[in-house]
């Protein structure tokens, strides 16, 4: 036992000694460790703070060199405009009317040059100096302006946007063909100012009046009105999509007096607060899609060829107003007030009317209400006439249909001669038509000649064409007035049927023929020929040979022209043309 214990004892003592001596190496490494991480701690925050510094060093050293860049370039600008401002001061100290065409050419080149190194303040304070040198309107006869067409005046703010300052002048200015996208004219007057053929895409006017002004040919596209008043003023053929009308309320005048729209593009844009007068023009113009709000339209105001197809109107009030020859379909009305409006000729398909006062006064002709949720049977305050109602049923003032719209269509009416020969003055043209040459009527189987093959219902007289030397062709011709019919003739719903017994006499060398010309308005819509029947047709007979064509009548039609035409054939000269006989035109809703 003793032994054991004397061995056991230096055992526990190595040991303890082995795991003291382990411990002591792990603490020691464990403190290395934590050294080192702290230094490189130390280390990265240093680092990073001489980052830091290098990076404000370098941004201070980019700010001081914009600043050194702005400067000179600042002064450089500063050296253009002065030199430029130098070099045209002799021809401004000279009399207006003294510039020669040189000097003026003169001035524009610089100009042009100078406008593309400065910056757009100054680019403003030229404008303004050359229109106080008298240099950019004509002041009165003789003076001379200096044109400034190709320049780049994009971004510039012209005037300024002090409400109490006093308003800048620039009456009469000439700013035609320039670019001028995305300015802005602020307290400017403007009276009889030009922007004739110039970009002012997304500009804007601001508390400005517009008098006298001419846009001819402009592209307005996406710019803001804000006007205290605008008249006499052209927008002919502009651009004007998605523009927006504000009229500042001063008092209860007319706020828009002779101004022309016409053929314009207003599509998408946006009337707020407005009163349209005397002389204003919508004619041929596009407003599909726009908006008029809390407006009055008065003054016997025409709205003539326009598109207005899904438009709304919201609480306007019509008082004497008329849309002519227009599409408005998909158009709104809301809340609005009609103290007398007319529809004429008018695509009123899918308009929603909400809803109609029971004082409004209402004139609809010829229009097309299919799928409007107008309702008809407003009969005390509304007129309907020759148009197709919302169920698709077509009213009409036309009580013709199926029946023979040529007048005197047999030769029985009027004077009936015995013979087609002799003395053919003082003939007298046939009732209900028209002539060019000698036309008339002559009885059947007069002295000399003889119908081959009679029809039994033909009647006692019958047409007749002679030919003087003169002529080349004798015309007959009566007009059809087919305007009541025109929202079915537009809808493909009216067809025609024309017929006749066209023939000539023996062998004379002639030829009978029926035209329809088919028009629209003052113009030629279509024409077809009915027949053409000839000596060879009839076989050197005295005959009259029946013909008829049926069709629908072309859109657009308003009146319809029957001719008979009795013509001399080439290289021959007779004496009797031809004949004819039997003439209907009749007219069917399909």
């Amino acid at each position: 036992m003793k032994l054991f214990a004397a061995i056991l004892v230096p055992l526990m003592i190595g040991a303890f000694t082995v795991v003291t001596t382990l411990q002591d190496s792990n603490n020691t490494r464990y403190q290395r460790e934590a050294d080192l991480t702290r230094m490189e701690g130390q280390g990265q925050l240093q680092e990073a703070a001489e980052k830091r510094q290098n990076l404000a060093d370098l941004a201070k050293l980019h700010e001081q060199q914009d600043y050194n860049d702005r400067a000179a370039k600042e002064l450089r600008i500063q050296n253009v405009y002065d030199t430029y401002m130098r070099d045209l001061t002799s021809i401004i100290l000279k009399p207006n009317i003294n510039l020669t065409a040189s000097e003026l050419l003169f001035v524009r080149s610089r100009t042009l040059s100078v406008l593309d190194q400065i910056d757009l303040r100054r680019k403003w304070y030229l404008i303004k100096f050359l229109y106080d040198s008298e240099l950019l309107y004509v002041r009165d006869v003789g003076y001379r302006f200096v044109d400034l067409g190709g320049a780049d005046l994009s971004n510039v703010r012209f005037g300024n946007t002090d409400k109490f300052s006093k308003r800048i002048n620039l009456e009469k200015v000439r700013l035609s063909s320039i670019d001028l996208v995305n300015t802005s004219f602020n307290n400017v007057q403007l009276k009889s100012a030009r922007f004739d053929f110039s970009d002012l895409n997304n500009a804007s006017f601001n508390t400005i009046s517009l008098y006298g002004v001419s846009f001819l040919l402009a592209n307005l596209e996406n710019v803001d009105f804000y006007l205290t008043q605008l008249q006499n003023t052209s927008f002919f053929n502009c651009n004007l999509k998605r523009t927006t009308w504000i009229f500042k309320r001063t008092d209860n005048q007319i706020r828009a007096i002779h101004v022309d729209y016409s053929e314009a593009d207003l599509s998408e844009s946006r009337f707020q607060e407005t009163h349209f007068g005397l002389h204003v023009r919508f004619h041929s113009t596009d407003l599909d899609r726009s908006e008029f709000n809390e407006m009055k339209l008065s003054s016997s105001l025409l709205f003539k060829n326009v598109s207005l197809k899904k438009a709304r109107f919201i609480k306007v009030m019509f008082d004497h107003v008329e849309f002519y020859q227009s599409n408005l379909s998909g158009l709104h009305f809301n809340n609005c007030h009609f103290e007398h409006l007319r529809f004429d000729q008018v695509d009123l398909q899918d308009t929603q009317f909400n809803p109609v006062p029971s004082s409004s006064k209402i004139d609809f002709r010829r229009v097309n209400l299919i799928g409007s949720n107008f309702n008809t049977s407003y009969k005390t305050y509304v007129n309907i006439s020759d148009s197709i109602l919302p169920n698709g049923t077509f009213i009409t003032s036309f009580r013709s249909f199926g029946v023979n719209l040529l007048e005197n269509d047999g030769a029985e009416e009027g004077e009936c001669y015995s013979n087609p020969y002799g003395n053919f003055t003082g003939r007298k043209t046939p009732l209900g038509w028209q002539r060019d040459g000698d036309a008339f009527q002559v009885l059947y189987n007069a002295s000399g000649w003889k119908v081959h093959e009679m029809n039994k219902d033909w009647q006692s007289c019958l047409f007749c064409a002679v030919l003087q030397r003169t002529n080349r062709f004798v015309v007959l011709w009566q007009e059809i007035d087919v305007a009541p019919l025109a929202m079915l003739i537009d809808m493909r719903r009216a067809r025609y049927l024309i017929s006749g017994y066209l023939g000539g006499i023996d062998n004379e060398p002639g030829a009978t023929i029926m035209k329809i010309i088919f028009r629209k308005g003052e113009t030629r819509n279509q024409t077809v020929t009915v027949g053409r029947i000839s000596n060879n047709d009839r076989q050197g007979k005295t005959a009259l040979i029946f013909r008829d064509h049926n069709d629908l009548i072309p859109i657009g039609t308003t009146s319809v022209i029957i001719e008979l035409h009795f013509d001399r054939l080439r290289n021959s000269n007779p004496i009797r043309l031809g004949l004819a006989d039997q003439l209907t035109f009749i007219i069917k809703q399909r």
